[in-house]
Order: C-alpha cells, then structure tokens, then sequence
C-alpha cells in the first residue's frame, strides 16, 4: 500500500459521484493524559452513482490506515484493498483501489488514529478546575482536570475521523465510545446500551448510542467526562411526547443552570409552536464545556456551551449574564430548525442558519421577557454592529461564494448573523408575523432532512404572502451595502429617494434595492408599501409618524430638518426600537457628514424624560463618539460636557449604587448613566465611583454591586493609575466567578498608561494559566477600544513570535484577537502592513473591511493633521 502526499493528484472536490448513507464509527483506545491519543474504526455505508476506482474523502491530522471497500457484482460479495492513499493540502485523501467498484451500494471501512488537542477544534480536550471533589477517573494533569468533547463547525469533523466533511452530504450516524466506566459519555442521540469489557480493559466501557437522523457531519458531537445534570421536561407534548432537557455540567455548577434549564424548555415549546414543526429528537441535552472558543454551538440534541453563556450565578454574576443566556440558548435551539433538520446547501448561504437562528433567538427572548425590550436592545447593537461593517466598500454580500473550504469560516462574520437577522426582521415585519411564520412552516416542512437554498426559502414565503418575495429579497442578498432614503416634504405628500450610505461608497452605486417603507402613522391605519425604484411618493402625509415603524427595515432615513424632533412629540406613538433606531439614525448623518451636530443634541435633548436603557445607551455611543470628534478643542468638549449633565438631569436620580438587582432593564440603564456621567466629568459620581472602588479594594466587596462591577472597574482603572490597574489585575488572579475574569480583563484593557497596557500583554501571552487561549480575544478587544491602541499593535510588531505561537492552534481565536485588536487603529502604517504582506499572518487574521476601515481612519486623521 503506498501513503503519498501530491497534492497534483487529488481535484479540489469529493467524488461527485458518491453519496454517503450512514456512518458506523467506533472510537477506542483512548490515552487519557500523555500524548492523548486515540484510535477508531469507520465503517461508511455509501452510494454511489457512477462506477469508480477511487473515493475521495476528508481527512486531516489524522493517521489512516487499512481502507477497503465491499460491493456486490453479480450476486458475489466482494472486497477490495486500497492500493495506494494519496493525501492533499485541502484536507482530502483519494483512496484508489485496484479496480472500478461499480455503482450501487458499497461499504467503505478505514482504521485510523488521532490526536485529543486542546485547539477546541476537532476531537478535543477542555481543562478546568472543579468545583466540588471529582471523580477518581477524570484525569488529572498538573493542577487541571479535562473533559472531552467535540466541535467540528464549519469543517473540522475530519481531525476527528473520516468522513464526506460537506453540509449538503448528509447522512446518519451510529456512534461507539470506549470510556472508563465511571465516567459519563454523551452524544446526540440517547444512550442504547453499555457494556463493560474485560481482561486489561476491565475498568472500561463500551457505550453504544442510537442512530441519529440524517444530517451534517458539523453537527456530531460526543463527550466524556466526569458530568452531572438537572432535568426538566417541556409542557408540550412533541410527536406525541414530552422531551426531557438536561444541562450537564462538570461537578458542582449545575445550580447555576436553573435559569437556562427553564427557558431551554419554554423555548422548544415556543419554537415548536411557533414554527408548525416539532422537536424531533427524543432527548435536547444541553453542555458546558470550559474552554470554547465559539461560545456555543448547535449539535443537534447535545448543544455544546462556554460557561460564561448559560451560566448565572445570582450572587455574582452581572445581570447582562442572565439575558446573555437567554439568547444564547434559544439562538442554538433555533438551530435545531434552522441548520440542523433544513441545513443550508453550502457555505456560501449559511445566513439561512446563523440570520435566522439569531432572529429567532430575539423572537424567543421577546415572548419568554417582554419587559426586557430586547428589540431595542437589537437595534442598539446588532443592527448597528451590521450596519458598521455593511458601510464600508470592502463589504460583502450575505451570499458570497466560497471557493474552497478553508474559506468557511470566513462567513461567520456580523454579516451573515447581523445583517442576515436584520433582513429575516425586515421581511417578517413587511409580510406580517403570521403570514411569515405560515411561510416557515412550509419552508421547514417541505425541506425537513435536507438541504435548502435561499430560494427555496423565497418560494415557501411567496406562497404564504402571495407576494414575489424573491423579488424583494434578492437584491439584499446578493449585494452589499445598504440605502438611505431620503424624505423632502411637500404640501400633499413625502417624496422619497434612495441611494447607496455612506454616500461617499463606490462600489454599490448601481444597486436598487426593494425597500419596504413600514410606514408608520399617527392613525391606527398602516398600509405598507415598497419603494421599488430611486425616487417615489407617499400621500396622505398629515397622518405620516415616520417611515420604517419599530427600526424594522435594514437602511437609514434623512428627514427635512427638523422632522427628527417633531417624532419626540408623540412619544406614546413610538417603539422603544422606534426611539432607538431615530438616534442610530442620526447619528449616523451627522457621522457621514449629512447633518450637523447641532441636531443630534437637539434630538438627544427631546428624550430627557426617557428612561429606556437602551436608547441611554444609544445617547451615551453618539456622545462618545461627538467628544472624540472634538478631542483636539477642549473648550467646545467643555461644554459639550456641561450639555450632557444637563441632560442626564432628571434620570440622574436612577444611578442607586445599586444595579437593580431584580430589573434587567433597569440595572442596564443605572449602568450607561454611570458611564455617560463619567464621559461628563459628573464630580458627584466620578466621586462616588472613587470611594467605592477604595472601599472594595480594601476588602469591603459589598460596595461594588454585581451589577456595577463592568463600569466601576473600568472607570476606576481609565481614570487612576499603577494602583487601579494592579488591584484589578489582582483580582483577575483570584475570582473565580462565572464572569468575573472576563468584567476584570475589560477593565484592565482601558488603563491609560503605556506601560500598564504592556504588562498586560505580557501577562497575557506569558501563560496559558493566566488568560486562556478561548478569552485572548477579549484582551484584544478591551485594548483595541482603548487608549493605548497604538502600545497594543507596537506589541504585536515586536513580539509577533511570541503572539503567533500562542494563538496559531486556532484559528478563530487568532482571527478575532487580530481583529479586535486592530479594529480602531487610524494607522496608515497598520493597513499597509497588511496589504503588502510584510505580516502575512496578520493579513490572513484581519478581514479586508478591517483593513479598509483602519486605511480611511488613517488618511482622515492624517488630512485633519
């Protein structure tokens, strides 16, 4: 048998003509601690179409040996040894045999050995410290204990074993672990049985699992470790039973699982509901895994988590936790619908699962915590997080083309999940929620176990809304970009044109987008209506509140001046998410240029009596982001100061010292007044954050609120000096909290001083004990947003071996630390870096509209200087 690598020798795509059926895969052998490896035994029932004398697989970081394959010819059984196994440098490996297997089913068997990594990617391995006495079994190296799990999203199933790694070659999978019989062992579908071997392997087990249903390989999933659980059972009743959710946990956390285990139940009843189709899985568990770069993900009836989004602690953790895994939760069980029983044909239309799943998780949020206005709290921040990356030239479409599969997890971006919600919003809004709905059950049901595409999708909601919805939809799809439609009033109607935002942008001058208007009335009556073309009308205008009711659609609007305040007037008329998206809105003209800021504040001044949290914190990013237009004139920041406290005048009674323990959105609203009167220099409260944190840093914990500990360090550290600094970075070494390292580390990325910001560096990247590899990017991002930017990219440049090595073993981590890092750079110096490949690293790390947004920042601040 001859094991070649010639990448020549192998096209860059899986035999077309193959289809794989079911999988039976046995893992065994395991080395728990050592190098960590294991070996299993796949045995693939497959199709094939075409007769063929080779079979193209994937296949990476894994040892394969023995393939053969078994057919029928003419009534005989026979088998074929491979003659030779050529790998390549996309992950694939072309087993050739020694003559043509002919079409029809065939059975393709192949032995192989692998690696456990701590990548979290792959078959890998999650280390942590228990919180109660573990299990003898669970292994223990140095001071950590480690749990076992998978993560294969998007392509990353082959580093675990063979296997047709593509979305679209959908199949079913019978699993076998071999385990120390002590130790709990979880996949997606329920335990079958469980045997114990004998002889050397008598402290082991055999666990068989049952079939799963037809799906993506990125969706297998197993674990091992030493798990305990809490249980819960729907109300509903789903394909005629009730399902049983369990949230496991390494020892001694599941009492912090309480609040998701509720809302995971009400949730697939919602959905269930919702959606006209029914969890089909017997079994929704639910895993924390403790160290998880992408913070969740959706096998299907064992979805995977990192601690910090499902877990809260009542005691400790800030309330923003709870709300964190209420959405997290419900995005991945969207999943289980969107992706997991209709997966989307390739890559290049993963917005069919990741925009709906994080629309749906909204929807869910909504329904179960009305109170909460979790759609404003959309429009504050993912609506506006697309709209930033969407607005510049280096955008791309929501469906873009992905070449090969490496490029995959390039789409995994603001937007495929920010935009392709904000689109899955817009429609829903312009169709009704009830036609759409109606329109998704159909979708669901007509491509259950199996692959879609967009434009089966728009045939499903067509046929519910009686409307061309392709028509509609298409062009905010296939093209970047958005519009602003601009309204000039007359005596008798709004005349309104479109055209691509920010105006300055060259490469969508052409597009026409559909943009459905929402039009918005004082009088109960709504009728809505599409501006199809640049320029239209719309009558009856005395009744006319405002276009695009409830920020609904994907696009800004300009006013005549003035009519932005006029919308104040009836505030009883207007949405929180209406509120909101006004002051997005302005903001954004006066950003662009179109308006001055003279009418933001006069905006911002209409809504003094307001206490909605997430319009304060609207208010707070446009006042940022206006003083720091202004940084170079300390008078006219003066009083802009001055103008803020004012404002902030009559909710300034809400800052209580005490975060609202009890209110979600409440407690969200004491913290933005907290920051937004330190952006205004409030002597009072800057006064009253100093003797608090003084307190709390002398032992006096309960001066801080679980809820106030984000801004209050943050501020203390912004604001002080060596010693804020140290006492946050000393309680970072020590917290063991749910979220207190991560509140620690965003407080330690703000420190003004250079050299605090480099002895940060260097305690991150010195060891792996001090900030792992999944919170790294958090590093990124608190030093990317702060003052001593420019002493992070120094850093990277002269410790780039160091940082390269840390992160290299995986890639979205090195990606968003990158990429968070450098995002706010204004240095010419960065982009041409980046575009020259002088770092090629960094170029592969920092998405092009990075790239492109640190190219403008530095030729503005070089054109102003």
């Amino acid at each position: 048998m001859l094991y070649e690598q010639d990448a020549s020798k192998v096209v860059n795509r899986l035999s077309k003509g193959i289809k794989p059926l079911n999988y039976n895969l046995n893992i065994f052998n395991i080395e728990f601690g050592g190098e960590w490896l294991y070996e299993g035994l796949v045995v693939i029932d497959a199709e094939a179409s075409v007769p063929t004398d080779r079979i193209i697989i994937n296949a990476s970081q894994i040892e394969i040996s023995r393939p053969e394959v078994s057919f029928d010819r003419n009534g005989s059984s026979l088998t074929y040894s491979a003659t030779s196994v050529t790998f390549n440098e996309n992950d694939q490996v072309c087993i050739s045999f020694p003559d043509t297997v002919p079409k029809g089913y065939l059975q393709l068997k192949i032995s192989f050995k692998g690696r456990i990594t701590h990548s979290m990617s792959g078959f890998c391995r999650a280390r942590y410290e228990p919180q109660s006495d573990p299990n003898a079994a669970c292994v223990k190296v140095g001071k950590y204990h480690h749990q076992l799990t998978t993560d294969f999203e998007p392509c990353h199933a082959r580093k675990a074993f063979p296997c047709f790694d593509e979305p679209h070659l959908k199949a079913t999978f019978e699993l076998e672990l071999e385990i120390p019989a002590e130790l709990t062992a979880l996949s997606n579908m329920p335990e079958k049985s469980f045997r114990i071997l004998g002889g050397p392997k008598s402290s082991l087990k055999a666990v068989r699992f049952e079939k799963t249903p037809v799906m993506s390989t990125y969706l297998l999933c197993w674990a091992v470790g030493d798990f305990e659980y809490i249980e819960a059972f729907t109300e509903r009743e789903h394909e005629g039973r009730r399902i049983p959710v369990r949230i496991y946990t390494t020892k001694g956390l599941t009492q912090y699982a309480q609040f998701a285990l509720r809302d995971a139940c009400n949730t697939l009843d919602f959905f269930s509901e919702s959606f006209g189709v029914d969890y089909p899985l017997p079994k929704c568990d639910h895993l924390v895994v403790h160290e998880f770069i992408s913070g969740a993900m959706e096998n299907w009836g064992l979805i995977t988590y990192k601690p910090t989004k499902i877990l809260f602690d009542s005691s400790t953790s800030d309330n923003r936790l709870m709300s964190k895994a209420s959405y997290v939760v419900a995005h991945e069980l969207a999943h289980q619908w969107f992706g997991n029983l209709v997966t989307m044909s390739g890559w290049n239309e993963l917005w069919l699962n990741e925009g709906f799943a994080t629309w749906a998780g909204y929807l869910a949020v909504d329904y179960l915590h009305p109170k909460w206005n979790i759609w404003g709290q959309f429009v504050d921040e993912a609506l506006e997080e697309a709209f930033a990356l969407d607005s510049l030239d280096s955008s791309h479409p929501i469906e873009s083309h992905v070449e090969h599969d490496a490029q995959a997890h390039q789409m995994f971006d603001s937007i495929t999940y920010c935009k392709g919600s904000a689109i899955i919003r817009m429609l829903a809004g312009h169709v009704g929620q009830d036609v759409f709905l109606k329109g998704i059950a159909t979708y669901l049901k007509s491509r259950s176990y199996q692959n879609a595409t967009s434009n089966d999708l728009w045939q499903a909601l067509s046929k519910a809304s009686g409307i061309d919805v392709a028509a509609i939809m298409d062009p905010w799809i296939h093209e970047a970009g958005f519009p602003i439609v601009t309204a000039v009033l007359t005596s008798d109607e709004l005349q309104l044109k479109q055209q691509p935002f920010p105006r300055h942008t060259t490469q969508h001058q052409k597009t026409c987008w559909h943009v459905p208007l929402g039009l918005e009335r004082t009088s109960p009556t709504r009728a809505d209506s599409i501006l199809a073309a640049e320029s239209g009308s719309v009558k009856q205008v005395s009744s006319l509140l405002k276009l695009n009711k409830d920020h609904a659609g994907f696009y800004r609007t300009e006013y005549p001046y003035g009519y932005f305040i006029s919308f104040t007037q009836l505030p009883s008329k207007l949405s929180p998410a209406d509120k909101v998206g006004i002051v997005t809105d302005m903001a954004s003209l006066v950003f662009a240029g179109v308006k001055s800021t003279g009418e933001l504040l006069s905006l911002l001044a209409s809504f003094w009596q307001e206490e909605d949290c997430f319009l304060w914190s609207q208010i707070r990013k446009s006042a940022t982001m206006v003083l720091s237009s202004i940084s170079d004139d300390p008078q006219v920041a003066k009083g802009l100061k001055t103008y803020i406290r004012q404002l902030m005048g009559p909710v300034e009674s809400r800052i209580t010292w005490t975060g609202s323990a009890d209110n979600y959105v409440d407690g969200e609203l004491e913290k933005n007044l907290i920051q937004l009167a330190a952006i205004a220099d409030n002597e009072d409260v800057l006064a009253e954050i100093k003797r608090r944190f003084s307190r709390w840093k002398d032992g006096d914990k309960g001066l801080v609120n679980r809820n106030l500990q984000a801004p209050i360090f943050g501020i203390s550290v912004a604001r002080g000096g060596e010693e804020e600094y140290h006492a946050i970075k000393t309680e970072y070494s020590r917290n063991h909290t749910i979220d207190g390292r991560e509140i620690c580390i965003a407080a330690m990325g703000r420190t003004k001083l250079p050299a605090m910001a480099r002895d940060f560096l260097d305690f991150t990247f010195l060891s792996d004990d001090h900030v792992t590899l999944q919170n790294i990017h958090f590093v990124g991002m608190a030093l990317g947003n702060g003052p001593c930017v420019e002493v992070l990219w120094e850093y990277i440049k002269e410790n780039w071996d160091r940082v390269y090595e840390r992160l290299r073993i995986n890639s979205v981590a090195f990606e968003w630390f990158i990429d968070n890092a450098l995002r706010n750079l204004d240095n010419l110096e960065a982009a041409q870096v980046s575009r020259t490949h002088r770092c090629p690293q960094v170029l592969y790390a920092l998405h092009p509209n990075r790239v492109d947004g640190i190219e403008r920042k530095g030729k503005d601040k070089a054109k102003d200087g």
